[in-house]
């Protein structure tokens, strides 16, 4: 109704984060946002943990990251921004 585009991204968490929620919790979570993105026609950013890019070092704690976390997930965002003309004007 207000021209507002929505884009979803799923973000990183540890290993301790995702181990800690029930088994298949992490990848009910993953398979929900992707149903809901097709559902809607709305662009999902996966730059989660299973993209391999993070490790330990770039957290703060079990969820958020610290700057050099922040810095890679500046870079893969804007990364698959510039590969995807849609989800650059968004």
């Amino acid at each position: 109704a207000n021209d507002v585009q929505v884009l979803l991204v799923n973000m990183p968490l540890t290993k301790e984060n995702t181990s800690a929620l029930d088994t298949g919790a992490y990848k009910a979570y993953l398979e929900t946002i992707s149903e809901i993105s097709n559902k809607h026609g709305v662009p999902l950013l996966n730059i989660g943990s299973e993209t391999g890019l993070y490790t330990r070092a770039d957290f703060e704690d079990c969820c958020h990251l610290n700057a050099a976390g922040g810095k890679k997930l500046y870079e893969a965002t804007l990364e698959i921004l510039l590969r995807d003309q849609r989800l650059a004007s968004t």
